[in-house]
């Protein structure tokens, strides 16, 4: 019998920047305002451009839920963490409700 997997809800910081960590912060905060303390384990990363400021994206299970590039503007950074967290927060509901709807029992859990 494997051991059950405790820790969800997880929120994993893999920015580099200010601007990064400023985005998880915000973003952290506005996921937290969802509801979503009991969701799945989700990671956010970060590709510093300098052409475009930064590159945010945020996975779960190796899927892209969102992305977006982010100016230096303080202000494009806190409105765009507001809107990762509700579009990931959409996503999710939309990703169990497919679970719900689909199921086959030759696919495993995360073969869809």
């Amino acid at each position: 019998m494997l051991p059950q997997d405790n820790l969800t809800g997880l929120i994993v910081d893999n920015t580099v920047t200010f601007m990064g960590r400023q985005f998880y912060n915000d973003f952290a905060a506005a996921w937290l305002d969802q509801g979503m303390t009991d969701a799945k384990n989700i990671s956010i990363h970060e590709q510093p451009t300098a052409v475009s400021g930064t590159r945010i994206w945020i996975e779960y299970n190796q899927q892209i839920l969102f992305q977006a590039f982010i100016s230096p503007v303080r202000a494009d950074i806190d409105n765009t963490s507001k809107r990762a967290a509700a579009v990931v927060a959409q996503r999710f509901k939309a990703i169990e409700l497919e679970r719900s709807l689909f199921k086959d029992p030759d696919l495993g859990y995360d073969e869809l």
